[in-house]
């Protein structure tokens, strides 16, 4: 019983002798930890992707400021024309309530990027309010450093 608390006590205060590290073992005060390796620069996969998630983000939460910064001004669709009339489209759906309950699913999301065109194609987003679905297809470009959308297809459901 003595036995056991002399090795309690020992342990309490600062343990056993053979489990102290030695002063070779501890790291010097001027030594900087090894980086076993490098920051990656993310792939135009991982900007695209990125860019994508913002667009979800904004989408859901119906800032369609925040979604159309994500956008090219060169954008133009079929459906809307260019930018500006997007923005009214959205603006107008949004007031009329024709985005209530809104709900945006990229799991299942293909992203095809071109590096040599510096485009990318992004398709399968399913997007869902109370009145109905539809399938999304985005066509994004790289524009200096960033990559916007330039183009948007819609198939209702």
């Amino acid at each position: 019983m003595v036995g056991l608390v002399i090795a309690l006590t020992l342990f309490a205060f600062g343990g056993f002798a053979a489990d102290k590290p030695k002063a070779a073992d501890k790291p010097k005060a001027t030594e900087k930890p090894k980086a076993t390796e490098k920051a990656k620069a993310p792939t135009d996969q991982d900007l695209v992707t990125k860019v994508l998630d913002q667009w979800k983000a904004a989408t859901v939460a119906l800032d369609f400021d925040k979604a159309l910064a994500l956008y090219s001004d060169k954008f133009s669709s079929t459906e809307y024309g260019d930018k500006a009339g997007l923005k009214t489209f959205l603006k107008d759906s949004k007031s009329q309530g024709l985005f209530d309950g809104i709900a945006v699913d990229i799991s299942k999301v293909k992203v095809e990027v071109d590096k040599k065109k510096g485009t990318a194609s992004v398709t399968g987003i399913e997007l869902k309010v109370t009145s109905g679905s539809a399938t999304i297809s985005l066509d994004m470009a790289k524009e200096k450093a960033d990559w916007l959308i330039k183009g948007m297809e819609v198939q209702q459901q």
